[in-house]
């Protein structure tokens, strides 16, 4: 038999050696793969940085949140998945008792017996009467002999299932976590936003209620726009520019004088206005501070008052000169009343503007 087993050792995927070497079974142990990893990671000597080994037991206990802690203690107790992966791992750990049981002798038989013997004294075979206990014990025991290391193989296998089972609950245990944590710090970001969201509604209130005081204190006009252009215009005595608007793109104006004087107009050019073709004039000079507001769907023009005057407007739109429009200054229908003394200057645009009648206006 020796001879035998020997010859098999020396032919199959097994040698000699190996069997030796691997505790006398069959097939080559495991070896935890060799993985290359630091000694300490790279911030260790950060001062500023704690270095002590976490409480890995209950890690999100380190943000100190009663209603986090409780939260996770709540779906630890009552998480379905994670009473699975428990009963796995007493499943697991009941086949490993099996497997390391079919080490033991697989039959265990013990018996056992006891006679008494008293010879009779008219025994004629017996020379004297005598008496004596005659006592029995036996035990049977049988088992595999695990020469080829099956048995230890299958119980090493067991025990490597109950280990992963262990860690695939540590597993869920940790994405439960994960998950409850992912959830509520999610909830606090809401609630963040809406507190955030509420209070920017308070300052927005708070700033509504601010403009319209300054308005109806007369400290600011009711106006909410925005200007994304600045021009200056220079020019002398008796020169004449408008009726100027832009069929797209309509522009606002707000108009003042820094140097000299001039005869401001509007006109309304809104067709579907009451006051469409109505015109509305003031002076505006350095000295007097004024300063006309132009409404969008308005054409706008200035005579020169002053030896020259140098006039700035901002404007709500851009200019753009495929929409730019003339009216004619002198139209009957406008009848506006220019301060003039003699004939005006005139660009050369401006001297050939249409009427109201033929010009674009705004619906």
């Amino acid at each position: 038999m020796i001879v035998i087993a020997l010859t098999l050792l020396s032919t199959g995927c097994t040698s000699w050696q190996d069997y030796v070497h691997n505790g006398f079974k069959v097939g080559p142990n495991y070896r935890e793969p060799c993985t290359a990893t630091a000694a300490n990671w790279i911030d260790t000597g950060n001062p500023h940085i704690n270095n002590a080994a976490p409480n890995d037991a209950a890690w999100w206990q380190a943000m100190n949140d009663p209603v986090l802690n409780a939260l996770i203690s709540t779906a630890y107790h009552q998480n379905l998945t994670l009473r699975i992966a428990g009963w796995r791992i007493m499943e697991a750990r009941a086949q490993r008792n099996i497997a390391a049981g079919n080490l033991f002798p697989q039959t265990q038989q013990a018996d056992g017996s006891y006679t008494r013997v008293n010879a009779s004294p008219n025994n004629p075979i017996a020379a004297t009467p005598f008496n004596y206990d005659n006592w029995q014990v036996g035990t049977n025991l049988a088992w595999e002999l695990d020469f080829w290391g099956r048995l230890r193989r299958l119980s090493e296998s067991a025990r490597a299932q109950y280990l992963a089972t262990e860690e695939g609950r540590r597993g869920v245990v940790v994405s439960l976590i994960g998950d409850v944590m992912t959830g509520y710090f999610l909830l606090r970001e809401r609630d963040l936003e809406l507190e955030i969201a509420q209070h920017t509604r308070g300052i927005a209130e708070d700033n509504l209620r601010l403009v319209e005081l300054r308005h109806t204190r007369g400290a600011a006009t009711g106006l909410d726009v925005a200007f994304v252009q600045d021009n200056h215009s220079r020019s002398a005595r008796g020169v004449l520019r408008g009726i100027h608007y832009q069929v797209q793109h309509p522009q606002g104006k707000l108009v003042r004088v820094v140097s000299g004087a001039v005869w401001d107009v509007a006109v309304d050019l809104r067709r579907s206005s009451p006051h469409f073709g109505k015109w509305f004039g003031a002076e505006l000079s350095a000295q007097n501070h004024r300063q006309l507001w132009i409404p969008p769907g308005f054409g706008h023009g200035f005579l020169v008052l002053s030896d020259a005057a140098d006039f700035l407007y901002k404007t709500t739109e851009y200019w753009a000169a495929e929409f730019d429009r003339s009216l004619a200054w002198d139209d009957p229908a406008l009848a506006i009343a220019w301060p003039l003394q003699g004939a005006p200057v005139l660009a050369a645009r401006d001297a050939q503007a249409p009427r109201l009648a033929q010009a674009d206006v705004f619906a």
